[in-house]
């Protein structure tokens, strides 16, 4: 979609020239901007805001609530609330839109390229467009070659007040003479964007009450004499951003009427007297972006009501001494980068605003602003000024803004602004201020903005800034300050301390080491800028502002050091305090070489969220990525992620002799290092000024701690390193009742005797030791260890990497009997030697003779079971085994467990659920009856047996009679992987860990659990087990496929039926 013409609206806004006339305003508030940047930025502007314009027009369908109206078969009608659309379009794919506001405004716009008058004009034939308009815009749609009355009347639209014509297609040839005849009632008229080079002497001859006239932006290159004469009442005549060179005399002769009068953007070389001298009513002329070189004295003599006028961004490099003398009032003057050197503007009694800045002033003279009492802005930015006389500025006792911002000043007389008791604003930045007399402000009762950034200032005179009671914002970033204060003798006031109504406080960049106690008082203050200066540390005084909001920058300081101790207690006293609980304190920290020690240790806490809830409604301190320094290597790390252990500072309070102490806050311990030949010397209570010690003896070469033990029970020793040395036993360790943490580990330890496991076990307070690392010999004298990681396996922290010498096993997952393999021979030998030649004899006479008597007896008061053999503690148990399983596994039961144990070589006698509990009779009583007719209990241990209750049971009867009678009397055969150990029941988890198991995926399966059942007499001794199982091997795991079943085997009938029976009635049971 496009804008007819030769070139399409995107193209035509992109030759845009500066539109000054509609960006006026605009200018007026860019007063630091020079000409071109300001064009530069009124053109991107004008073309966002009509690109804006035609995208509105688009989507207005989207945005609104839109009712049908009459449509045409070219155009269809949309209606939103007051406003009305036509879209209208051919076969050619002509492009026009109609937006219609009844009774106040009708838009045409044409999108397409090359579309004749004659058919836009078609395309909207039958639309119900007529009416009165008091504005009409077209804008891309060429225009017919009549008159635009013409024009008008066949669409019936009439009493136009206010005519836009922009981007005109035909623009150029279009307007002719008499082309507005007719068009009395129309007052304005805006010809912009139309490439207009000229326009004839009575093109305007039929708007003769026309008032004003836009013909920026265009390209005109001259003008006739005669070509305003036919619109006298002309007050507004707007011809920026053309190409006029030069103007006839006489040209505006017959604009009596004009006001304003804009030529900005021109280029114009030269202007006489008697080009203005027909528009004396002339209030603001705007001559800005031309060529001008020089203007005679008399050049405005004229025009005695003159307001405003612009002379910027020419090359005048002087205005004459008087050329103001007859425009008495004039209250503007501009004259941005115009190359001034001289100018003077005494005696303008009006003049409240001159805009000199950048210009090449060096020196002002002190009659400058003579008498220009009603000044208000003065603005001398971007000069060259090295000096400023001390009575320029006398006259000028209304003046509220004033620049001198950017010139070379070295130095300000005390009496240079003295009055200036209304000033308001002050620039004095970027200069060359080295000091700062405490005159200089002292009058200045009403400032409320100084910037004074950007100088060399090293020392302000004490009570510089006493009497600026109203300020508000002070900027002093980029110089050399301290802003120490010795006017009240304190040190801890800043040369701001009366500013109580400050709100900006900008020190960047200077030499600041302190938060100055002042700063926190200011009730009003928002900001306080300190990056980048040369404070080194923080306490909890210095967070301590009354303002809230307010932001504190510390950034890229030197800040090593933030002390937040009693900073919890602080925030919680005040919590009670609404006011308190609303503050907003933010305080930025980044870029700081914050250090790695004990002092950090509550910053790190904050970071963390480990501080009470209350500090962070206080404070907020923001870290971005704050990172602290460890002083002993080069390594930083973020606070938020700070190991709080890691942090210690050195303590030499009370430090013995010879030896390295230091404290760790977060659990108020005081780490001790010392050499085993100091701590030889110390005597005993050496240590007693310290609490929670914790001893560092590793990496020492120790080989004994005989010498030492004396020194370490009578410490309140909280943690004992004695890892990395060569201790082959601690035998001679005496240890403090306070230990809490022992570590043993890379030592030369092979066992640890009774006596030092007995130590160990009697150590309440102990939480955690170490022990890994060591040559641990596995025999007979390890059990004592065993015993004492088993029962204290939560405080050995490396227990899995305790192992043997010999072969690298973890010493936890072994048992007495896989450490002491023949000690029962051995004491079964010893005692025989020792008793059987004298009680041999007699004991064979009484034991044949009472030998029913004697065993029965002692199995019933538990004495030396080990002579009562199994076969007669058994002997009258009806049952081999009995199986306790889920009956979710009574599968593998059936189809696997009991072929493979009741077959015609090995047959055992086995309990089953299904085939010998009595239907109806109480389950838990069953269940007593099974396990004490059986020699055995078999457990299918699988995650199903876990779930069920009544396997529980079944466990729990089968392992407390093997404990009561001190026999092995549970099979647990893992069916199933059920998991993590640590997670099952407490009895079965013991069991496990205590016990092996078989697993039924294990080759050697049926060798092991026939090998753990009774031996029933008829065994099987010659030929290999009759039950095999074929296995096959997948993905490296041994898994079942089928099993063997001696086909031989075979159940009486009577019991499979019976068994089938009890079978349903037990699985009812079991599942209610």
């Amino acid at each position: 979609m496009s804008i007819p013409g030769v070139k399409t609206a995107k193209q035509k806004i992109t030759v845009m020239n500066c539109d000054y006339a509609n960006a006026s305003n605009t200018f007026r508030l860019s007063l630091m901007l020079n000409a071109t940047d300001l064009c530069q930025l009124i053109v991107t502007m004008k073309r966002a805001i009509f690109m804006i314009f035609f995208l509105s027009l688009e989507l207005i369908a989207t945005s609104e609530i839109s009712v049908p109206c009459q449509s045409t078969t070219r155009c269809s009608c949309v209606k939103f609330d007051q406003k009305q659309k036509y879209t209208c379009n051919d076969d050619a794919v002509n492009y026009v839109s109609v937006e219609i506001i009844p009774s106040i405004r009708i838009l045409f716009l044409c999108y397409e390229l090359n579309i004749p008058h004659n058919m836009w004009l078609r395309l909207l034939e039958g639309t119900e467009i007529e009416g009165v308009f008091p504005i009409v815009e077209i804008h891309g749609c060429p225009l017919p070659q009549e008159s635009v009355k013409h024009f008008f009347k066949s669409i019936a639209i009439e009493k136009v007040k206010e005519l836009h014509l922009r981007y005109i297609v035909n623009g150029n040839n279009v307007f002719k003479d008499g082309y507005f005849d007719g068009l009395n009632s129309t007052t304005k008229l805006f010809l912009q964007h139309n490439e207009i080079v000229h326009l004839p002497n009575a093109v305007f001859r039929g708007l003769t009450n026309l008032k004003k006239l836009y013909l920026n932006p265009n390209k005109l290159e001259n003008l006739n004499r005669e070509l305003f004469e036919p619109i006298r009442k002309l007050d507004t005549l707007d011809l920026g951003l053309n190409k006029l060179t030069t103007l006839p005399v006489g040209v505006f002769a017959y604009l009596s009427n004009l006001t304003l009068l804009n030529l900005y953007s021109n280029k114009l070389i030269d202007l006489r007297r008697d080009i203005f001298s027909d528009v004396v009513k002339l209030k603001s002329l705007d001559l800005m972006g031309n060529n001008l070189k020089r203007l005679n004295r008399d050049i405005f003599d004229d025009l005695t009501y003159l307001e405003d006028l612009n002379l910027t961004k020419n090359n005048i490099t002087s205005l004459p001494d008087g050329i103001f003398a007859n425009n008495k009032m004039l209250k503007r003057v501009r004259a941005i980068q115009s190359a001034l050197s001289f100018a003077s503007f005494s005696n303008l009694t009006f003049l409240e605003n001159v805009q000199l800045n950048l210009n090449n002033f060096i020196y002002l003279p002190e009659d400058i602003f003579y008498n220009a009492s009603s000044l208000i802005i003065i603005n001398l930015r971007q000069n060259s000024l090295k000096s400023i006389p001390s009575s320029v500025f006398v006259f000028n006792n209304k003046l509220q803004i004033l620049d001198l911002g950017f010139n070379a000043l070295t130095e300000l007389n005390g009496t240079l602004f003295h009055t200036l008791n209304k000033l308001i604003v002050l620039h004095l930045e970027n200069n060359k201020l080295k000091f700062i007399n405490n005159k200089v402000f002292s009058m200045l009762s009403s400032l409320k903005e100084l910037y004074l950034q950007g100088n060399d200032l090293t020392y302000l005179q004490s009570g510089v800034f006493v009497n600026l009671l109203d300020l508000k914002i002070i900027n002093l970033m980029n110089n050399r300050l301290n802003m120490s204060d010795n006017l009240n003798n304190d040190v801890w006031l800043s040369n701001l301390w009366k500013c109580t109504n400050i709100e900006e406080i900008i020190l960047r960049n200077n030499s600041v080491k302190t938060i100055y106690k002042d700063w926190t008082w200011f009730p009003n203050l928002k900001i306080l800028d300190l990056n980048h200066n040369l404070i080194d540390k923080l306490e909890v005084y210095d967070l301590q502002f009354s303002a809230s909001p307010v932001t504190i920058d510390l950034s890229n300081n030197q800040i090593t050091s933030v002390n937040l101790n009693n900073f919890e207690f602080l925030a919680a006293s005040n919590s009670h305090n609404a006011q308190q609980r609303s503050r907003n304190v933010e305080v930025l920290l980044q870029n700081n070489s914050i250090a790695c020690d004990c002092e950090v240790y509550n910053l790190a806490r904050y970071f963390q969220n480990k501080m009470i809830g209350q500090v962070y409604d206080y404070v907020k301190l923001k870290p971005n990525d704050l990172r602290c320094q460890y002083s002993n290597v080069s390594k930083t790390t973020l606070l938020s992620s700070l190991n709080l252990f890691d942090l210690q500072c050195q303590n030499d309070n009370f430090c013995p002799f010879d030896c390295i102490c230091s404290f760790r806050p977060v659990d108020k311990t005081t780490i001790i290092e010392c050499n085993p030949s100091s701590l030889k010397r110390i005597q005993g209570n050496a240590f007693h000024n310290f609490s929670n010690i914790e001893l560092l003896l590793s990496n020492k070469n120790l080989s004994s701690l005989k010498d030492l033990s004396s020194v370490i029970s009578q410490s309140k020793v909280t943690s004992l390193i004695l890892s990395h040395n060569d201790l082959k036993n601690i035998e001679d360790l005496n240890l403090p009742l306070s230990l809490e943490v022992l570590e043993l580990d890379s030592n030369q330890l092979s066992y640890l005797n009774e006596k030092t496991i007995e130590k160990l076990n009697r150590s309440s307070s102990l939480k955690r030791i170490t022990l890994r690392n060591n040559p641990w010999q596995c025999n007979c004298e390890t059990k004592y260890l065993l015993n004492f990681l088993q029962l204290k396996h939560s405080l050995v922290s490396d227990l899995n990497y305790i192992k043997c010498q010999e072969n690298g096993n973890p010493i936890i997952r072994l048992s007495v009997n896989d450490l002491c393999k023949f000690s029962l021979t051995l004491i079964i030998l010893c005692i025989s030697l020792a008793v059987f030649g004298i009680i041999f004899g007699i004991f064979t006479t009484l034991y044949y003779r009472y030998q029913q008597e004697i065993k029965v007896w002692m199995f019933a008061h538990k004495l030396c079971l080990w002579l009562v053999s199994e076969k007669e503690v058994d002997r009258n148990k009806i049952y081999d085994a009995f199986i306790s399983y889920s009956h979710l596994d009574e599968a593998f039961v059936v189809d696997h467990l009991v072929p493979g144990l009741e077959n015609e070589r090995c047959r055992f006698k086995l309990c089953l659920h299904f085939r010998d509990w009595i239907v109806g009779e109480w389950i838990p009583d069953q269940i007593i009856r099974s396990v004490e007719n059986s020699r055995r209990t078999i457990v299918v241990l699988s995650p199903n047996f876990l779930n069920s209750v009544w396997g529980k049971i079944e466990f729990r009867t089968a392992h407390l009679k093997a404990i009561k009678e001190r026999r092995a009397r549970v099979i647990v055969i893992l069916l199933k992987d059920v998991g993590p150990v640590n997670k099952l029941d407490p009895e079965l988890k013991t069991y496990l860990t205590m016990n092996t198991y078989v697993k039924w995926e294990d080759p050697w399966f049926w060798q092991k659990l026939k090998y753990a059942l009774p031996h029933p007499q008829q065994y099987c001794k010659q030929h290999p087990l009759s039950v095999t199982k074929e296995l096959t091997n997948v993905n490296d795991n041994i898994q079942v496929n089928r099993l063997n079943v001696n086909p031989s085997l075979e159940l009486p009938e009577i019991n499979k039926k019976k068994g089938k029976k009890k079978k349903l009635n037990i699985l009812n049971i079991l599942n209610i």
